[in-house]
């Protein structure tokens, strides 16, 4: 005889609001921290480049070198929240005229023409009237230094996913600020929705539709909402661990 029916209700849970990350580096050699979030139920967890163990956050936090933080909220009942993080600068000693600090530099990240590899321009940011070096690391321990960095020659091809940090140094000035990027490489040999599980992963309209669990992140490897996308590539992580490349036109 057939059995009893029996059923399952699955309700999706709400996502913990993400960190907000606030930076006081106004007073030269040291900068102050502060973590929060919009909801007062959530505990915040945060690391840094140099300290990759996560400790709960409970006060501000104070940093005599420069660092990057990284930190999430997770709250009972709910999904965590995406990870965000900060540059910590430590602002050069007052007697450092402005005009002899370097500037910043911007990156742009391309995906290769067959796929095999994301392409990583850096220049920089604003318009440099003299001579100037770039230096850079990938998935760096330590701050990017004249000292420590690689000199930047050509764009970078990553042929795997990492994080790139990289400062400017204009003729006659310091270091400039820190700047940094993560990159995602999209999986070789999948074009549109075609990964391993992909007809659970749709598209409809600026939105996707993927099971419960998983992940959706852009191509610098920045976990976004399935919601309200613009247009361009994305990249579905379910649960079972499948990478899945869905485009939005």
């Amino acid at each position: 005889r057939p059995s009893a029916h029996t059923h399952i209700r699955l309700t999706r849970k709400d996502v913990t609001p993400a960190v907000k990350i606030e930076v006081d580096s106004e007073t030269p050699g040291v900068a102050t921290v502060t973590l929060s979030t919009d909801s007062k139920d959530a505990a915040i967890y945060w690391w840094t480049s140099s300290n990759t163990k996560p400790a709960k956050y409970e006060s501000e936090l104070t940093f005599n070198d420069a660092e990057v933080v990284y930190a999430y909220a997770t709250e009972e009942g709910k999904a965590d929240s995406e990870v965000t993080h900060a540059l910590v600068r430590i602002n050069a000693p007052a007697e450092v005229p402005a005009d002899k600090i370097s500037g910043k530099v911007r990156f742009d990240v391309k995906e290769a023409e067959d796929g095999s590899a994301m392409i990583v321009t850096i220049e920089p940011d604003t318009e440099v009237s003299g001579e100037y070096t770039i230096y850079y690391l990938i998935n760096p321990t330590e701050n990017v230094t004249p000292e420590n960095g690689i000199v930047y020659t050509t764009p970078i091809s990553m042929t795997e996913g990492g994080r790139i940090m990289a400062i400017l140094v204009e003729s006659g000035k310091i270091a400039g600020e820190p700047a940094d990027v993560n990159v995602w490489l999209i999986p070789t040999g999948i074009d549109g929705i075609g990964a391993d599980s992909s007809d659970s992963v749709r598209v409809e309209g600026g939105s996707i539709i993927a099971p419960e669990g998983s992940a959706v992140f852009d191509i610098t490897g920045r976990r976004v909402n399935a919601t309200g996308l613009r247009a361009g590539i994305y990249i579905v992580r379910t649960a079972d661990g499948n990478a899945v490349k869905v485009k939005i036109d």
